[in-house]
């Protein structure tokens, strides 16, 4: 961080130090929330890209009463100040805890600060921004600076992985290793990764290959 404050990584548990983790994605400084790590830098990218969008929801409090009329154009999109244009948004307004107003908002686009520009320019004020899910993945009870690895079952839901039952994939590459069948950038296209295991039995990425072919280390 170019003022010296503390970022997501001074977060990780040492055990996963060594893994060179970085975020998928991003959140601001005043924000919090679900953020995904990984040391898959092929996957990162693909997890980045527009088409590859799963949708996140945030939870915003909001000072005070939120015009129907404010939430409606943030809803059908909106020109932001800065000339951005936004896509239309899933936003949904509960309780008013304290005179404030709890807003839900479902996002498929990722520009920069998009919630907090949004409403600034329909004259809102965000008094706390959480991202609670993105995609299937759900943030739950997790407490705040917490880290824990994904579950198969959600690898499965979120990344749409497929185990690769194939005994020529065995043949190649010895006992050790596993190849999953990830979607790819568009329809018609698959990425193939495959994974080692380490001394203890646990598979990590050893390589990615976007042709399909696997490609050793």
């Amino acid at each position: 961080d170019p003022q010296g404050r503390e970022t997501v990584l001074d977060f990780v548990p040492k055990k996963f130090r060594g893994l060179r983790l970085y975020p998928v994605g991003r959140l601001d400084y005043f924000s919090e929330g679900l953020l995904i790590l990984t040391n898959d830098g092929p996957l990162a990218q693909q997890l980045m890209h527009p088409s590859c969008s799963r949708g996140k929801t945030y939870e915003v409090l909001v000072r005070g009463n939120a015009p129907e009329e404010a939430l409606d154009i943030m809803r059908r999109g909106m020109v932001l100040a800065e000339g951005d244009r936004t896509a239309p948004v899933k936003i949904t307004a509960g309780s008013t805890p304290r005179g404030n107003t709890a807003l839900t908002f479902t996002l498929h686009q990722g520009l920069n600060r998009q919630i907090r520009r949004m409403c600034r320019d329909v004259g809102l004020t965000i008094l706390r921004l959480r991202r609670i899910s993105e995609g299937p993945l759900r943030l739950g009870n997790l407490a705040a600076g917490a880290v824990r690895e994904l579950t198969p079952e959600e690898m499965e839901q979120f990344l749409g992985v497929k185990y690769v039952e194939d005994e020529d994939s065995t043949e190649s590459w010895g006992e050790g290793y596993l190849v999953v069948d990830f979607p790819g950038p568009d329809e018609n296209s698959r990425l193939h990764v495959l994974f080692k295991a380490d001394e203890n039995g646990k598979y990590t990425p050893s390589s990615m290959s976007p042709t399909g072919k696997l490609m050793g280390d």
